[in-house]
């Protein structure tokens, strides 16, 4: 899609398959099974978007999906089938590795930073990008190297300590004008340092807020994931971003959404509702 100057594309890296329960918390599955399809086993399907931005300039992703590099655990716990689609979604693009300047990592949860790395031939992760600098949350940084007892498990060390070791890393503390038009924005909620992008040009903005608004059941300020370590400012930071968002007529991109990855946001008068732009 067009935003003004600039070119907006997305592709799944990945398809994963988790407990429904861990994605809408507290809400009971005889509500929220009415909006999503969920197996016989409580599984919901979940896409990793990856949204490429070219800004003319720049060419930069938001995430890196799950990647190649997963352990015979890792494939089990996200129910892992099939390898990943980083290098054919970029290929698709006319894109290679080399070719991305910048990598946003909204945060280090697994399946949003394991495709930041690639195997170096002998076993050794190293960043998959080889110009790009990778640009995180210093506060998301330091958690995710002093995981406490409840996130641990989403965090894999060996999936983001090369971007550090490479020289490739830039840490950032708090709201951050990383190129014109592109904005980065601390968020927390989901974890302590997890950050949302605006994206905008010529007066149309993209707001790419991750695991915020993961997919587009997730509007309802009450769904939010039980992986959130802080779901009280989850819902507070959509009570407040959502209104804005249907007002202004800004797009929203979704990142596990396995129908729409890009959506124009209405007031239906009694929920808010997603309108696909992309799919």
């Amino acid at each position: 899609m067009k935003l003004g100057k600039f070119q907006v594309d997305v592709f799944v890296e990945n398809r994963s398959y988790v407990d429904g329960g861990m994605m809408f918390g507290v809400v009971p599955k005889k509500i929220w099974a009415k909006d999503i399809e969920v197996s016989s086993d409580n599984l919901v399907a979940m896409d990793t978007n990856i949204f490429v931005i070219r800004t003319g300039e720049k060419t930069l992703i938001v995430d890196t999906g799950l990647g190649d590099m997963l352990t015979g655990r890792q494939r089990k716990m996200y129910g892992i089938t099939e390898p990943s689609n980083m290098d054919k979604g970029l290929s698709n693009l006319g894109l290679g590795p080399e070719d991305i300047d910048y990598v946003i990592q909204t945060h280090l949860h697994l399946d949003h930073v394991g495709g930041a790395v690639i195997d170096d031939g002998h076993g050794k992760p190293v960043p998959r990008f080889p110009r790009a600098t990778y640009v995180a949350q210093r506060i998301e940084w330091n958690a995710g190297n002093n995981p406490d007892d409840r996130s641990f498990a989403a965090y894999d060390r060996t999936k983001f300590l090369p971007l550090h070791d490479s020289g490739q890393l830039q840490l950032i503390d708090g709201n951050t004008d990383l190129l014109p038009g592109i904005k980065l924005v601390l968020t927390g909620g989901h974890t302590l340092g997890h950050q949302g992008v605006i994206v905008e040009s010529e007066g149309e903005r993209l707001l790419l807020f991750a695991d915020i608004v993961p997919m587009s059941t997730h509007l309802r300020p009450a769904y939010v994931s039980s992986a959130d370590l802080f779901p009280l400012d989850t819902i507070k930071i959509k009570k407040e971003l959502l209104p804005e968002i249907v007002e202004q007529g800004w797009y929203l991109g979704f990142d596990h959404d396995i129908e729409i990855k890009v959506a124009r946001i209405v007031d239906t008068g009694k929920k808010l509702a997603a309108e696909k732009v992309m799919v």
